[in-house]
């Protein structure tokens, strides 16, 4: 661990109790949900590696540690629910301290979820606390995590400019999540949301909050023991980030057409309008595993378009790459309330480089064919050649 980690560590805690906040490596057999804390050595795993924050024009900076999570529960399956929520502090762009609250959990494939009442082996991260000015700010955390089994077959994100990145370590992976909150909206009447996906709706929040949060589906052993289908885990997954109800897995109603469908009100609780953003991370292989005969991964490059419930395409500002074989896609400015974001592949459009000076061009003009005409006069023969010869005077042409 970075000696400036520890360092912020033992001003905020004394040092035998960072002993005690390190979380110990989360067995996958063991049915829990178990908190995780920040990493002390380099041989740490499960646990938090780092965390820091940045506005546009100042530089990262690790957030302190004030109070690390502690104690446990147990649900009423009988497993160890341990309290997840530590609190951190930092200074923001206009020189005030503050205070804020995480909770960062690593279900194991044995943790029964009770709102589910099935197994659901997942990793959550929540940022609490923030203020509506941190979104015009430009606010952005970053926090890297250590984890020993963990392996996604889904990943979500509930953040402005989201991104996951995943590195093999010895004995595991890291996550790297870096993204900036955003005004997420809700209904006091959960009934609403039922509503979203109806053509034509333009209906309105009923308040917004600061919201920066994401999660990793875990890709189980046990058959039929993750959130998602886990068959085609081991080709990728797929990263979503959006301002909607999240779009889920992907579908492909066509060969060359990835759709996602995203929900969320029309306008928010003031009446202004709520634009949307989107943004996915895509493995190609998962893809191909997932749907065996699409033809969208045939091509050399990928064009994003948003399309209204109606089937009308709407005004976006839309980008995407292909890039160590992840398809990159990233939609804003569009409209809600259930706009389908659609991949397709095309032909590529890099023209082709200029034929060199050397090079023989298609549009040079030919050279003429020459030919040869026999000339006589008396007993004498001339051969004259040329493009269009002529006998001399006083010859004819034989």
């Amino acid at each position: 661990m970075k000696a400036i980690l520890i360092s912020l560590l033992c001003a905020t805690l004394t040092c035998a109790s960072i002993t005690e906040a390190i979380a110990s490596k989360v067995e996958i057999d063991t049915p829990g949900q178990f908190t995780l804390l920040p990493c002390v050595n380099k041989s740490d795993i499960d646990c938090i590696e780092s965390f820091t924050y940045s506005y546009p024009k100042v530089e990262s900076t690790p957030v302190q540690l004030v109070k690390k999570a502690s104690g446990s529960t147990q649900d009423k399956f009988g497993q160890d629910i341990e309290n997840s929520m530590s609190g951190w502090s930092f200074i923001d762009n206009l020189g005030s301290s503050r205070s804020f609250s995480t909770v960062a959990t690593l279900s194991s494939e044995k943790y029964m979820s009770p709102a589910y009442n099935k197994f659901y082996p997942s990793l959550w991260f929540y940022i609490y606390d923030m203020k509506r000015f941190d979104v015009e700010a430009g606010l952005k955390f970053q926090v890297i995590f250590r984890t020993s089994w963990l392996k996604p077959v889904n990943a979500a994100a509930y953040g402005r400019n989201a991104d996951l990145v995943q590195k093999t370590i010895q004995g595991g992976n890291t996550f790297t999540f870096t993204g900036s909150p955003f005004l997420s909206t809700s209904f006091l009447d959960s009934t609403k949301y039922g509503q979203l996906g109806e053509s034509g709706s333009t209906m309105k929040s009923d308040s917004e909050h600061p919201t920066l949060y994401f999660l990793i589906d875990h890709a189980s052993s046990i058959p039929n023991g993750s959130m998602y289908d886990a068959r085609c885990a081991y080709a990728g997954y797929t990263f979503e980030s959006s301002n909607g109800i999240a779009a889920g897995q992907p579908t492909m109603d066509s060969p060359n057409s990835l759709n996602f469908v995203i929900y969320a009100p029309h306008f928010f609780s003031d009446g202004t309008l709520n634009t949307g953003f989107f943004s996915a991370n895509i493995h190609k292989d998962y893809l191909d595993c997932m749907f065996p005969g699409n033809t969208l991964t045939k091509y050399p490059e990928i064009a994003v378009s948003i399309t209204d419930s109606d089937g009308s395409k709407q005004v976006a500002t839309t980008s995407s790459t292909i890039q160590n074989g992840i398809y990159k896609i990233r939609a804003s400015g569009f409209h809600f309330s259930a706009p389908r974001i659609v991949v397709t592949g095309v032909a590529s459009s890099t023209p082709a480089p200029a034929p060199s000076a050397s090079a023989k061009s298609d549009s040079a003009p030919m050279l003429a064919t020459k030919k040869t005409i026999s000339c006589v006069k008396g007993k004498v023969v001339k051969k004259v050649t040329g493009a269009s010869p002529k006998c001399p005077t006083g010859y004819k042409k034989k």
